[in-house]
């Protein structure tokens, strides 16, 4: 859980306007929440919902996911997701690896809706991971 903070802006959704001119292209917020929701094994098969995580973006498309996707039995963050990104209602493809558990490598293609197929976006990420030198604890089973 966490929560973005400040003079927020994000582009408007294809949503139907109410009056006959545009006064904005963006909506304005002070507070943005950012929250994460899985339910399986995220190494193995796992359905997630998250809200907020690439926020701020320019991408309308990107304000929160619905997937499922594999880690392929590996549990260092690598994933292959499959979802539909809202409030567009996108869907799209997702891939991450992690390289020496620091660095992390994300791929994402939205692929477009039937009303306007111009709506495909492909996002490149990179990142770093904070904090993961530290040994995994080990469970004495008796």
């Amino acid at each position: 859980f966490g929560t973005h903070l400040g003079k927020l802006s994000c582009n408007l959704s294809d949503k139907p306007l109410s009056s006959s001119y545009i006064t904005s292209g963006s909506d304005q917020f002070p507070i943005f929440p950012e929250f994460l929701v899985r339910f399986g094994p995220y190494d193995i098969l796992d359905l997630e919902y998250k809200h907020g995580f690439q926020f701020p973006s320019p991408f309308p498309g990107l304000k929160s996911q619905l997937s499922f996707g594999t880690g392929f039995g590996l549990r260092n963050g690598t994933s292959l997701r499959y979802g539909v990104a809202f409030p567009l209602e996108n869907s799209f493809i997702s891939g991450q690896t992690v390289i020496q558990k620091r660095y992390g490598f994300q791929l994402l293609y939205l692929f477009g809706t039937e009303e306007n197929e111009a709506q495909r976006q492909f996002v490149f990420g990179l990142n770093y991971r904070f904090g993961f030198d530290q040994k995994p604890t080990v469970v004495n089973k008796k």
